[in-house]
């Protein structure tokens, strides 16, 4: 039997953290007991643990300072998720730097690479009959890891991700795939999402731990494995996320595995604005299993919730969008999502008007209405 530990969201360079990463009570008691039962933990990283300058041309650049890896080992964080969308904001430097300090320091990762190969790395577990493990990052170009270039596999990219869990299941019991990816503060996964995961759970994934919207979301139940579609922020507060609704609240999970079946459990985190620490709490209520039948009517209203939040967070970094027409709003879903996603969220939208919703839990309506 082994236990995997698993945080969300982890930026100590973000705007309220810069300086409060420094403090060896940056997590409450609570926080490190939890992560410290577990044999192992997955930590993620979402920026590049160096000193190097740069940029990857997003809209906001990140970089931990390497001094901050105490604070991971506050966590236990023997295994590094860097598959993620800030992974090449340092440039190639910040992927070596990164992947330098970890090995350094005995630590295991995954998720980033100097080419497409290293990205692809699996990190394997002899205990439960074997476990192997990878990461993969949303959709952008700049991403994607190329036979010389650095970057991610992204999971646009569904016959890599096929083959290496084909590799994994060639002689582990089980495949953990954990995915940086899914749609900023949203609160529950758009559909194309949760198809993307459910096919990655027939291509034989036996867990997928999730996480990028830097809000907590759902899990699902499919069959006997697991999706948990977005573990929220763990260290990650700038003035960009504190004008969206539940940035400062995540969770810790545990997957615990034996060779016929694996549980698993929670630990709610909340980040503690007026302190700057992050602290235990109970998860909001959002954390819930949502199966088909929740899902088909709540996902209007997610879509809803959604499209409410991406137009706060586009006029925070273009203010002229405050101005756009609903036409010019569709316009510009269809040139981030490309046609068929922004059509569905459109979709999403008319069918928010037919109240259907309205039939759903009634503690899940009341939270994504807030």
């Amino acid at each position: 039997m082994v236990t995997i530990g698993f945080t969300g969201d982890i930026i100590f360079s973000s705007k309220y953290f810069k300086e409060s990463w420094q403090k060896e009570d940056l997590f409450d008691q609570g926080i490190k007991d939890y992560l410290k039962e577990a044999d192992y933990v997955v930590a993620n990283v979402e920026a590049p643990m160096t000193s190097a300058a740069g940029g990857s041309g997003g809209s906001i650049s990140h970089a931990n300072p390497p001094e901050s890896i105490v604070r991971l080992n506050d966590l236990n964080a023997n295994i590094w998720n860097l598959a993620n969308n800030h992974a090449m904001d340092c440039g190639p430097e910040g992927v070596s730097d990164t992947i330098a300090l970890a090995e350094a320091n005995g630590i295991r990762h995954f998720g980033a690479g100097m080419n497409e190969e290293h990205a692809g790395r699996i990190v394997e577990l002899d205990e439960a009959g074997g476990i192997g493990m990878f990461g993969v990052v949303y959709y952008k170009d700049f991403l994607k890891a190329g036979v010389d270039k650095p970057g991610c596999i992204t999971y646009d990219e569904p016959e890599k991700i096929r083959a290496i869990i084909e590799k994994i299941k060639e002689k582990n019991r089980w495949c953990v795939l954990v995915v940086h990816g899914g749609e900023e503060f949203a609160s529950m996964p758009l559909p194309y999402v949760r198809r993307l995961y459910h096919k990655f759970l027939e291509y034989g994934a036996d867990a997928i731990v999730s996480h990028h919207s830097h809000t907590l979301q759902n899990y699902e139940k499919v069959g006997d494995k697991m999706i948990f579609y977005s573990l929220g922020n763990l260290v990650c507060d700038t003035d960009y996320q504190r004008l969206q609704k539940h940035t400062q609240e995540g969770a810790l999970i545990r997957l615990t595995f034996d060779e016929e079946k694996y549980t698993w459990d929670y630990h709610g985190t909340k980040i503690d604005r007026q302190e700057h620490k992050v602290v235990s709490c109970e998860p909001t209520a959002i954390f819930t299993n949502i199966g088909e039948e929740q899902f088909r009517k709540l996902w209007p209203l997610g879509a809803w919730n959604y499209c409410k939040t991406d137009r706060i967070a586009s006029i925070y970094f273009n203010p002229h969008k405050a101005d756009f027409t609903a036409l010019q709003w569709i316009q510009n879903d269809i040139s981030w999502f490309g046609k068929n996603i922004a059509m569905e969220l459109l979709r999403g939208r008319l069918l928010y008007r037919l109240g259907l919703w309205r039939s759903a839990d009634k503690k899940l309506v009341e939270y994504l209405l807030e």
